[in-house]
């Protein structure tokens, strides 16, 4: 579920980062949005499809019907409980290009 938010860590920091370099601080917030917007889109859409396929997705890794039961109930928590780690995971990206991270770690 992290690696896209990796991806979207390395484009912010890249793009933000040179446009900052650049002088271009309009371009960079533009960038910021696009970035925050495509972030934020396959976060949600990643923990939903979790969500909805949360028997297929865990009958994976058993068979066991007790065990499928027990998990699969309690999948929305881990689907809701990975959001805020999944953004903070993109947004390292966009504070590392501004030179700020220090700040909000």
């Amino acid at each position: 579920l992290y690696v896209l938010n990796l991806g979207f860590q390395t484009a912010g920091c890249s793009l933000i980062g040179q446009q900052i370099g650049k002088g271009n601080i309009s371009e960079a917030k533009d960038y910021l949005r696009v970035t925050t917007c495509l972030a934020v889109t396959f976060i949600l859409l990643q923990n939903s499809v979790f969500y909805v396929f949360r028997w297929t997705i865990l009958g994976w890794f058993t068979s066991h019907e007790d065990i499928l039961q027990m998990t699969t109930s309690v999948a929305w928590m881990a689907a809701l409980g990975a959001i805020p780690d999944q953004y903070h995971g993109y947004i390292q990206g966009p504070l590392r290009a501004t030179e700020q991270q220090k700040h909000f770690v």
